[in-house]
Parts: C-alpha cells; structure tokens; sequence
C-alpha cells in the first residue's frame, strides 16, 4: 500500500514546524561561533605542520590568543 506524496510532504511540514525558528541574533552568535571554530581549525592545521604532530589544546589556545 502506497502513501500519496502530498500526505507525506503534509506530515514533514507539521514535523518540521514544531521545532522553533533561530532568533536573528542566533543566527549571528551561531554564524560568528562557526568564523571562530573556522579559524581555529585552519590554525591547528598549520601548527600541526610545523610540529609535525597535533597541537595539544594548550598550545592551540597559546597560539590562538597570539593571532
């Protein structure tokens, strides 16, 4: 037995309108945390490079307050 697809699109809408919407400040806090994270991980790529192993959280954070 086959469901018709406007039941199923009906049902994914009433889903998905349950859960609230982001506030447009969340949407900026969470797009800055995203940029900072971003930066973060470039950073720890190089570092790993010039050590030629991963950086421990310590040195990361060190290196990150330098930038």
């Amino acid at each position: 037995m086959s469901i018709p697809t406007s039941d199923l699109v009906r049902s994914y809408l009433q889903d998905i309108g349950r859960i609230p919407l982001l506030t447009g400040s969340q949407e900026i806090a969470y797009a800055r945390q995203v940029q900072q994270m971003m930066v973060i991980e470039q950073r720890r790529q190089v570092i790993s490079q010039e050590l030629n192993r991963q950086p421990t959280n310590l040195e990361l954070a060190a290196d990150t307050k330098k930038t």
